[in-house]
């Protein structure tokens, strides 16, 4: 950067650019040393990822993110495809640890200066602050941060469900029933709340644990000391019912349905194949905690990264779920990321975290810290790289699932759920159409629904703002029309085109709209707010944890209306902003500000 040029979104860019050059000056050229490299920032990941998971503050994830960043510039630029057999080997050791850990941050630091860059480009970043030597603070604006208040509704429901259906806490008028009893409750009076599935069987966890620790055992090598353990049908079966549970949801916020045809497989395989794999990377991890607690001079990185055969792999998982070896090889190769992935690795600025590195030889890495990411998210993002076509596969029941989950929560004979096919009209000509729309017997209150459900798992940040314009300009254009038609039509023409029964009095007193997106609803964090005045948005992690806490009040769908328009207010308050700092290689420091935030009290 020359000193008289203004700091801009392309100097931070053109720092990206010169810090991954630096970077690459330092990579051995022999493909075994590369292997050896990308194997030791593997297990720092791995190793990352298990500290991160157990302790938790925002500075380990902060330094956990950075190596999730690097991580794909680091594959792209080391992966090779391999020719001889087995894995390139040398000792793990401190130094090669260090080594590693740092080039991995660095290769983070180089995405995050490319990211921020384009984030600048689209207003969603400032820089705040140049120094005479050339520091800068980066510092994402306060709308954009408002994006983590949807972010923060995904995945805390189950924890959230089982707090509040305790005894220890109240249920907000519902009477609680177990997830078997639905039917036994589905024509009586009253207001029941089923529980989300429980684990087919009552494990003794304690007793699988010791069960676990007599099975494992040391594996002296000549490049350190790992583990080995025994295979036991009941442990394999307790981590499996564990993967079965955790995956259920998983697939929902994936937005894959069992059904979906992928040509060489369908959603059931998919699931099939990773419920067996979830399972065995969970088991591989309790495995390597009991073992380092027993024997704390156990080098827990170096266990925690496993490799094998690809087609070791391949009939394991064929046996195991019961399918095809080619049924089982396509969905692995969906998994899974090789040299041949290079090129889009480089320009993808969301973080791969891939269940397979394949190197080429019939060989293939397992990160563990593939655990900490959604599965299908990266099954979504390799599957796009081999067939184009598998997004439109996947798009195709998203809307039935989503009204059927809407639908779920407004059980019971209060309620007349009414299905897709709602097209409203006036003077002959079709106006717009309406996804859903539940009528509430009891006060004649009618919801009209919009049912959106986009991917929004990539961090281009490019591609999520014009999603959101997407989302936010087509709810307008439908809120204004729908209200216009409302305004037109009495309650009687109202229930006509709902497919009411007007002769039983179903005939709506107030209607309210509503937009529901799968994950994002909050557009105005990416500069295009939602502006119907007709509408109040939500996504659907938000409106089932709303549902949850109105409970079966006097007027549900107002109230309903009335919470979403305050919490679309609501700030990052009880979100503290992170800093994190890096140094450049010419003793230039950046201060990234406000991309990892903090949970604080703000009760007191």
């Amino acid at each position: 950067m020359t000193q008289n040029r203004p700091v801009d979104a392309n100097a931070i860019q053109d720092i990206g650019d010169e810090a991954l050059r630096r970077i690459r000056r330092v990579i051995p050229e022999e493909a075994a040393h590369r292997t050896f490299l990308l194997l030791e920032m593997q297990r720092c990941l791995d190793l990352s990822f298990i500290v991160t998971s157990v302790s938790g503050p925002c500075e380990f994830g902060r330094q956990h993110s950075m190596l999730i960043w690097g991580m794909n510039l680091a594959t792209a630029e080391l992966l090779p495809s391999l020719r001889e057999c087995g894995i390139p080997m040398s000792e793990s050791s401190a130094d090669s640890k260090i080594t590693a850990t740092n080039l991995l941050r660095q290769f983070g630091v180089a995405a995050l200066l490319r990211r921020s860059a384009e984030m600048i480009r689209l207003g969603m970043m400032e820089i705040t602050r140049v120094d005479k030597d050339g520091s800068l603070n980066l510092r994402c604006t306060d709308q954009f941060s408002l994006h983590i208040l949807d972010a923060m509704e995904e995945g805390q429901w189950r924890d959230l469900e089982e707090s509040w259906t305790s005894e220890a806490h109240p249920s907000h008028g519902w009477t609680i029933i177990p997830y078997s009893e639905t039917d036994e409750h589905s024509d009586s009076l009253g207001a029941y709340w089923r529980c989300s599935r429980e684990p087919r069987t009552e494990w003794d966890r304690e007793s699988i644990f010791r069960t676990m620790a007599s099975l494992v055992r040391p594996w002296e090598t000549p490049y350190g000391t790992f583990i080995q353990y025994d295979a036991d049908p009941l442990v394999d079966s307790y981590f499996i019912d564990r993967a079965d549970l955790y995956l259920e949801e998983l697939f929902s916020q994936g937005g894959i349905h069992p059904s979906t045809d992928f040509e060489l497989f369908t959603g059931h395989d998919l699931l099939k194949v990773l419920v067996f794999l979830v399972g065995v990377y969970q088991k591989h991890v309790k495995f390597c905690l009991i073992a380092v607690e027993a024997r704390p001079q156990l080098d827990l990185a170096a266990c925690l990264t496993l490799w094998e055969p690809r087609q070791k792999l391949l009939e394991a998982v064929a046996a195991a779920a019961s399918l095809s070896a080619d049924v089982v090889s396509s969905v692995i190769d969906y998994l899974t990321v090789s040299a041949k992935d290079s090129d889009r690795l480089l320009r993808e600025m969301t973080p791969v975290r891939p269940m397979f590195i394949d190197l080429g030889n019939g060989m293939i890495i397992r990160p563990t810290s593939s655990l900490g990411a959604n599965p299908l998210s990266q099954f979504k993002m390799i599957s796009n790289w081999r067939n184009a076509s598998s997004i439109n596969a996947i798009s195709k029941r998203r809307e039935s699932w989503l009204r059927d989950d809407l639908f779920s929560l407004f059980g019971g004979r209060r309620y007349v759920c009414v299905s897709g096919g709602i097209v409203i009209k006036q003077g002959g000509r079709i106006l717009t159409d309406i996804d859903a729309a539940i009528f509430d017997r009891a006060t004649g209150e009618l919801a009209l629904f919009q049912l959106k459900w986009q991917d929004y798992d990539t961090d281009n940040v490019r591609q999520r703002a014009s999603r959101a314009k997407n989302f936010a300009d087509e709810v307008d254009t439908w809120g204004s029309t729908v209200g216009a038609w409302l305004l037109s039509e009495g309650p009687l023409g109202i229930a006509q085109a709902m497919r009411l029964n007007a002769k039983k009095g179903e005939l709506p007193t107030s209607c309210f709209l509503f937009a529901l997106s799968r994950s994002v609803a909050r557009t105005h964090a990416y500069g295009r707010p939602i502006t119907s005045a007709w509408i109040s948005a939500c996504t659907w992690p938000q409106l089932r944890r709303l549902r949850s806490q109105i409970g079966p009040a006097r007027r549900v769908f107002s109230r309903l209306h009335e919470v979403l328009r305050e919490e679309d207010a609501k700030s990052c308050e009880g979100c503290e902003p992170c800093d994190y700092v890096t140094q450049l290689w010419d003793g230039r420091r950046i201060t990234f500000s406000g991309l990892w935030r903090e949970r604080v009290d703000v009760s007191g």
